[in-house]
């Protein structure tokens, strides 16, 4: 047990470090290389996470005899005075128990949540048709397309997934789900999960995690669209009109809402060549190969950690060592004849020396960080609901495409589908190239994101979180509003 704390220590700093690493280099690599490469990045520290802990040939040789590394004093105590000491619980077990307890609460919640998104997705569904194995179904019991299931693989659509999808829509949405599957991207999720259950209390992880589904779904969409780059639009269209709420971690989802600018961004990055892939793709697994190195146990790079961890396991793994008893004077021996004096009584041996306040304030950070970690997530109610239908004539001012109002004290966006259609054709007799049709979709992009905004900008989010959000969307409003003056 002494080998296996350190290594979970070391384990768990060398991945957090890794996953910032992956966090900071994300968008220059998908905007250098394309999102799949930025995807592959999340390769680094899950395999650091599974880096066995024989590689640590110099970490921790002298683990097996904490007491000399905390004292490097040698202490002589009676067997019977041993023995009669009560057993103490150490800060390292108390942790380790709350630890697991955490760990295994996350998994619990996890399975039970995708136990009742199964049963609510398939109870009443009708399957409607069956891709490589994988069973589409029509049911009432979702808000958006997804693709769940690992064993038993499925793609579920909304009840309405007909009506409000044109055709070429409904293709776009079953070949993203598909693709999901054929990726693998269900069982990396999976994957990911079990490495949340270890980080449960790392702050940074769950940010992580958010960072890596987004990355998930943008690697998604550029393989979709990589086929015929002509189909942007449509595909544009059918995100915005899927964006409805949040999304189950176990499931693959079309419609999450916070996703929606950076995805709608991408659709309109230019296609990397496979040039250019081939070589992010190189860069990737040289860059893995190098922090694997670096961080593995007994590299040059691991020393910082082990100076931090090696305290930390010192004060947190070695138990408490009993008071060792008062030796007595010995007597002094009786005069003899000759005078013959009696040797001096040996000195009681030194007491281990107590922890200092450098290592008091470690001990102290470390329970700090595990008590303080937690996730941050928005409350549903704060997110717009957006809606795709026909307008009648007398709604809004009776030509926009996008409505905006309150219904019930929470904001609805309606995309009037029907005016959509009518300027499409319009747009046709009158011989609009594409490059309008084009711009009139950002526009429609545009409105969906003044709407967030106002959502944001009403939630009950502290002002830090706030400002990063809609400092965000304005970003991709600048970006947008761009493009929409270079084409007119």
């Amino acid at each position: 047990m002494s080998g296996v704390v350190p290594w979970l220590i070391e384990t768990l700093i060398a991945s957090s470090l890794l996953m910032a690493l992956v966090l900071l280099l994300r968008a220059p690599v998908r905007a250098a290389f394309g999102p799949a490469i930025a995807y592959a990045l999340w390769l680094i520290p899950a395999a650091r996470m599974v880096l066995p802990p024989d590689l640590m040939p110099r970490i921790w040789p002298e683990a097996a005899n904490p007491i000399a590394d905390a004292g490097e004093v040698i202490l002589v105590i009676d067997s019977t005075v041993a023995a009669a000491a009560p057993p103490v619980w150490s800060w390292g077990a108390i942790l380790a128990a709350l630890w697991l307890a955490g760990g295994a609460a996350f998994v619990a919640w996890q399975v039970i949540a995708f136990v009742r998104l199964r049963r609510r997705l398939l109870d009443g569904a009708t399957e409607t048709a069956r891709v490589g194995g994988v069973r589409v179904v029509e049911t009432c019991g979702g808000e958006g397309p997804l693709a769940f299931g690992i064993l038993e693989r499925y793609v579920a659509f909304p009840a309405d997934f007909r009506a409000s999808y044109d055709e070429f829509e409904q293709r776009l949405a079953l070949a993203h789900e598909i693709a999901h599957h054929q990726r693998g991207d269900l069982v990396a999720n999976a994957a990911a999960l079990a490495i949340l259950a270890v980080h449960w209390f790392n702050p940074l992880a769950w940010r992580a995690f958010r960072a890596f589904r987004a990355d998930q779904e943008m690697a998604c969409d550029a393989r979709v669209i990589a086929a015929d780059p002509g189909i942007r639009h449509a595909y544009g269209s059918a995100i915005v009109k899927s964006a409805r709420g949040g999304a189950i971690s176990a499931a693959c989802h079309l419609h999450t809402i916070e996703q929606l600018k950076g995805r709608l961004r991408m659709l309109n990055a230019k296609a990397k060549s496979r040039t250019r892939v081939a070589i992010g793709a190189l860069a990737t697994m040289l860059l893995t190969g190098a922090a694997l190195a670096a961080t593995a146990s007994g590299g040059e790079a691991t020393a910082a950690i082990e100076k931090a961890s090696e305290r930390v396991v010192t004060a947190l793994v070695v138990p408490p060592v009993p008071p060792v008893p008062a030796v007595p004077a010995v007597p002094p021996a009786p005069i003899a004849p000759q005078a013959v004096e009696a040797p001096p009584a040996p000195p009681a041996p030194p007491a281990p020396p107590a922890l200092s306040d450098e290592d008091r304030k470690i001990v102290k950070r470390k329970i700090k960080v595990i008590r303080d970690g937690k996730e941050i997530a928005w409350n549903d109610a704060d997110i717009p609901h957006i809606d795709s239908r026909d307008c009648g004539d007398g709604e809004g001012d009776g030509k926009a495409n996008v409505i905006r109002r309150e219904d019930g004290g929470k904001k609805v966006t309606i995309i009037c589908t029907n005016r959509i259609e009518r300027h499409a054709a319009l747009a046709a007799r009158h011989a609009v190239d594409a490059e309008k049709i084009r711009l009139d979709a950002m526009r429609s992009a545009l409105a969906s994101l003044d709407s967030a905004r106002e959502s944001i900008a009403a939630a009950e989010l502290s002002a830090e979180d706030r400002a990063e959000a809609l400092a965000g969307i304005e970003e991709a409003r600048r970006e947008m509003e761009a493009e929409l003056r270079k084409g007119e």
